[in-house]
């Protein structure tokens, strides 16, 4: 498998895997989010990945442009932190450990930027993404509701 910025084909899958991840016992996604707008976004900012196993799109995951929740109080480290979001798995792929090959991954490129920390945040209802972020050195921070719901906000220092 190999993870890679996505490419402009890549999109419809992209879209495919996010209406596929909606009504999943632990996902709080909708119809309307996430949807083309963060797709289009994400793509051109440079921050859409994809994890591919040959022509088939396993998993996508943003490295978002702007940290917009940065204005929370909790962080222990703000300058040259980074967002990640929108992490998703295809079904048939889930269980393997694939979300947190790709996280990884994601921390591996930023912190060869000069990154200094990675923010992300998860439902408090997502038991299988807080594990497999603890497992990445990752620390609950801090608990907001937003966007509907309960979110844990996470921060790995690099």
């Amino acid at each position: 498998m190999i993870f890679e910025a996505a490419n402009k084909s890549d999109l419809d899958g992209v879209y495919a895997l996010y209406q596929a991840a909606i009504g999943g016992e632990f996902c709080t996604w909708d119809e309307e989010y996430p949807g083309w707008e963060q797709i289009r976004h994400d793509f051109a900012g440079g921050g859409l990945y994809v994890l591919r196993d040959g022509e088939t799109l396993a998993g996508a995951l943003s490295v978002l442009p702007e940290n917009e929740m940065d204005g929370f109080d909790c962080w222990a480290m703000r300058q040259g932190a980074q967002e990640i979001g929108r992490i998703t798995v295809a079904q048939a792929y889930r269980g393997h450990g694939l979300a947190g090959r790709m996280v990884g991954e994601a921390m591996d490129r930023l912190r060869a930027l000069g990154r200094s920390a990675i923010h992300l945040s998860t439902p408090t209802i997502n038991l299988p993404a807080q594990k497999t972020y603890a497992k990445l050195g990752f620390t609950v921070v801090g608990e907001r509701e937003m966007y509907g719901g309960k979110f844990f906000l996470l921060e790995k220092i690099l």
